[in-house]
């Protein structure tokens, strides 16, 4: 069974913290804080891996058909203490991930054409 991610979409625009299920890929090595490449209505944006739901919570699991994420920036994951703030930020000043991502990441990180990913397994 593929890992199920919960990632904060950069380009979500509404002001409630949401996070959005994709499958890793199939090595199975992606981690909390990553940011990785999901497509996220009809385009590829990026998102960070704020949470990994445990195997067994099925409670958790989407219905629907989820995506696998496209790939992950070959950049270290980001800190815990970054991931706090930046969903502290969310709730407490009611603000939008795209926001507070566009605070928080690199500016020249969330240009597509610059952006590299770990190549992909065939299966999308």
């Amino acid at each position: 069974m593929k890992k199920l991610l919960s990632i904060s979409v950069v380009s979500y625009p509404g002001k409630a913290p949401k996070l959005f299920h994709y499958y890793d890929l199939n090595d199975g090595n992606t981690m909390i804080g990553q940011v990785v490449k999901v497509s996220f209505g009809n385009k590829e944006t990026l998102g960070v891996v704020m949470e990994i739901p445990a195997a067994d919570s099925d409670s958790d699991r989407p219905t629907t058909n989820t995506l696998t994420i496209i790939g992950r920036l070959e950049a270290k994951p980001l800190p815990a203490h970054i991931l706090k703030l930046a969903s502290w930020m969310m709730e407490y000043y009611a603000a939008s991930a795209s926001s507070v991502w566009r605070t928080i990441l690199p500016s020249g990180l969330a240009q597509a054409p610059k952006l590299k990913s770990v190549a992909k397994d065939s299966e999308h």
